[in-house]
């Protein structure tokens, strides 16, 4: 008998103990519950979207065109919202989005050279082709169009212009050997060797002004008639011109010879087909030329020779240097297969770069159809 009280005294007391660890375990569950649902309430799970899986383009540029009918011979690029495209007997003016005409209430006035400061201060230079030798510099302020003739110049049209500041450019005119420095609305006149007839600007990094003035010249070769171009160098010191050089120059489809058409990039200018640097003395071979392109490359712009971008347009191949060469593989998808060759001598076809964008024109075949090519900086790339 107090063997089977003493089981019924522990059979109760364990009874008792096993529901006051279910009540303890029930507490801290229903405790834990209330915790969990109140950090739930006040930061609620962010539900993550599913990873991007588009296929990210290494491009440095994202391209873009406007088509633009008739012949273009440059721009220029003051702010991305301010881009001047000259189209020969019109001046245009892309604003980001669109493509608008800028009045110069002047009709038969051709341009050609085209450059500025800002986007209140652009250089426009060209004449009147129809009446002979009028060459004109036109400069657009603030939005108001004012023309300066060149006193006594009987040269056909003004062919380079060279911003030097917001009120003052360097300008040359065709088939004339002289150059001149505008400055406030007059002309300061220097004279070159004879039979220059057209002449091109060039200002160094540390301010060095050089001009490329353009001779024509007949020889005999081996008892063949052959024609070519004498270059002309001259270097300015004290408002004095110096002679520093003379080259002869070819056509620039053989590939092997210089050529007259330079391009301005940045603090270096550069000479195109073949791709040779001016060193402030003489010419040098560029060792970063792609050689893929061959003898093809009509478009070179950049910052430097550290810095460039050239452009192939019978293949439509873009090329970037930046120590390394990245090539544009977009460019060639989304545009013309063949844009022509438009080479004009410095300030015509280069390639503007206007952080962050740059800009560059180009003209179809038989003048058809023209465009301006834009290219965006690429956020996406991943690649720097």
């Amino acid at each position: 008998m107090i063997h089977k009280k003493n089981f019924q005294t522990r059979k109760n007391t364990n009874s008792k103990f096993a529901c006051s660890m279910l009540c303890k375990f029930l507490i801290i569950v229903s405790i834990l519950q209330t915790f969990l649902f109140i950090s739930c309430k006040d930061d609620p799970v962010t539900i993550k979207p599913p990873p991007d899986t588009t296929a990210i383009n290494d491009d440095v540029y994202i391209w873009d065109m406007k088509v633009i009918h008739g012949y273009l011979r440059g721009c220029y690029a003051a702010d991305t919202e301010n881009v001047y495209i000259n189209q020969g007997y019109n001046l245009l003016k892309y604003n980001g989005d669109t493509i608008v005409d800028i009045p110069l209430n002047d009709p038969g006035f051709g341009m050609f050279g085209i450059d500025g400061y800002d986007k209140n201060n652009v250089f426009i230079g060209g004449g009147y082709f129809v009446n002979g030798s009028n060459p004109i510099l036109k400069k657009i302020q603030y939005g108001t169009v004012m023309s300066h003739s060149i006193p006594n110049d009987f040269g056909r049209r003004i062919c380079d212009v060279l911003c030097t500041g917001p009120d003052e450019a360097w300008v040359s005119t065709e088939r004339s050997n002289y150059i001149y420095r505008y400055n406030g609305g007059t002309f300061q006149k220097y004279q070159l060797d004879d039979s220059v007839y057209r002449s091109y600007f060039f200002k160094d990094v540390s301010g060095q002004l050089f001009s490329f003035g353009e001779r024509w010249s007949n020889f005999n070769d081996s008892g063949v008639q052959k024609h070519s171009e004498l270059l002309y160098v001259y270097k300015f010191n004290n408002n004095i011109s110096q002679r520093i050089r003379i080259d002869t120059i070819y056509s620039p489809y053989t590939g092997t010879y210089k050529s007259i058409f330079l391009n301005r990039c940045g603090t270096d200018l550069f000479m195109i087909v073949p791709l040779l640097r001016f060193t402030g003395s003489d010419w040098e071979f560029y060792p970063g030329y792609p050689p893929e392109l061959g003898f093809i490359l009509t478009h070179i712009g950049g910052h430097s020779k550290d810095s460039l971008i050239m452009f192939c347009s019978n293949y439509g191949k873009m090329y970037i240097w930046n120590g390394k060469w990245n090539k544009e593989d977009s460019f060639t998808s989304h545009m013309p297969y063949y844009f022509g060759i438009d080479l004009y001598g410095a300030g015509g076809p280069t390639i503007i770069i206007k952080e962050p964008n740059i800009y560059f024109t180009v003209s179809a075949p038989l003048y058809s159809d023209s465009y301006i090519i834009i290219g965006r900086r690429n956020k996406r790339r991943n690649i720097d």
